[in-house]
């Protein structure tokens, strides 16, 4: 697939090396599919790709980035393999595997490649290190929450830019 930016905005994809306006949010465009990707400017510069798309995040450079487009993010559903390990009084205990397809891991790489950092639900994190393909994706992490930053609700949360979870 290619990626090509949206014809009316700066930013990673476009050659453009200065800041993004605050007023219109960087997107960058599957040629193939035609999806729209929202892309962050932190104020260090550094370009994001936030996959949660219930609500947006506030982050502790002060700037604010909305909500994903439900459809990019659900790209990314995880898949679950279930396998029986036990049976108590005819419940079963299943042992859960969650993985990403091929499809699910070259849509990743596409997002990796549009962005300096993609933020990820920590579950997709989890399931790339029980896959054993982590390290295939280097600049996809999750959030890390510390109790300076940590909120109640999720949109008040302030995720530390300083402070990925690999």
């Amino acid at each position: 697939m290619t990626l090509t930016e949206h014809s009316n905005v700066f930013g990673p994809n476009t050659g453009y090396k200065g800041a993004a306006s605050p007023e219109i949010p960087e997107i960058g465009r599957n040629a193939e599919t035609g999806m729209d990707v929202k892309i962050h400017t932190l104020s260090n510069g550094a370009t994001l790709v936030m996959v949660s798309p219930g609500h947006g995040f506030k982050f502790s450079d002060g700037s604010e980035c909305g909500p994903q487009d439900a459809d990019v993010c659900s790209k990314l559903n995880l898949k679950r393999e279930l396998r029986k390990k036990a049976e108590i009084k005819g419940m079963n205990l299943n042992e859960v595997r969650m993985l990403l397809d091929e499809n699910q891991r070259q849509f990743l790489a596409e997002l990796c490649g549009m962005a300096d950092v993609v933020v990820i639900p920590f579950p997709v994190l989890a399931a790339l290190r029980e896959q054993g393909i982590r390290d295939q994706f280097p600049n996809a992490v999750a959030f890390n929450a510390t109790p300076d930053t940590m909120r109640s609700a999720p949109s008040e949360k302030i995720v530390d830019i300083n402070n990925w979870s690999y």
